[in-house]
């Protein structure tokens, strides 16, 4: 790329591992300008068959990352007159679908999150924005189908689609 890149491993449901990130981040580059939260996996399932441990990994993957990211960040982007936090969500957070938990709630939380902070720290112009992403071919749906013909599983699901296909 050109440009000073630093791969940090850590596990997002890991408090201690978030702080380590953000902490060499701000060693290595001198803080924060941008922040993406986009750490997840689909949950899909009936409510029925979603247990308490279902739903707490759920909500600390992606609801709690992205709170303890932003609580460790917008103090820096504060300091530094502003930044942006992009928190990717999807389209089941706004129009839920049947047996889609626990994802769907998760997404809406992430949803409201995004606007509750947007509105925060907008004067700090810090700006937080969400991308309501929808299907897109990966590696989720190559391993929930696997042993499928994924091209016609791909046009299958994408006739449900405004455009008419799976974006990649």
């Amino acid at each position: 790329t050109g440009k000073d890149v630093l791969a940090w491993p850590a596990d997002v449901t890991r408090p201690e591992d978030l702080r380590s990130l953000v902490d060499a981040v701000v060693a290595r580059l001198g803080g924060v300008d941008i922040l993406v939260n986009n750490a997840g996996t689909s949950a899909a399932n009936p409510f029925l068959d979603v247990d308490d441990r279902a739903w707490q990994f759920d909500i600390d993957l992606k609801l709690m990352a992205a709170v303890r990211l932003c609580r460790l960040v917008v103090p820096i982007m504060k300091q530094r007159g502003g930044g942006r936090i992009i928190n990717v969500t999807n389209l089941g957070g706004k129009a839920p679908t049947a047996k889609g938990l626990p994802t769907s709630v998760t997404r809406a939380a992430g949803i409201n999150l995004t606007k509750s902070l947007s509105k925060e720290y907008a004067a700090d112009r810090i700006l937080v924005k969400t991308i309501c992403i929808g299907l897109i071919k990966s590696a989720q749906w190559e391993r929930r189908n696997r042993g499928s013909d994924m091209e016609a599983y791909y046009r299958e699901v994408g006739a449900r689609v405004p455009v008419g296909r799976v974006g990649e």
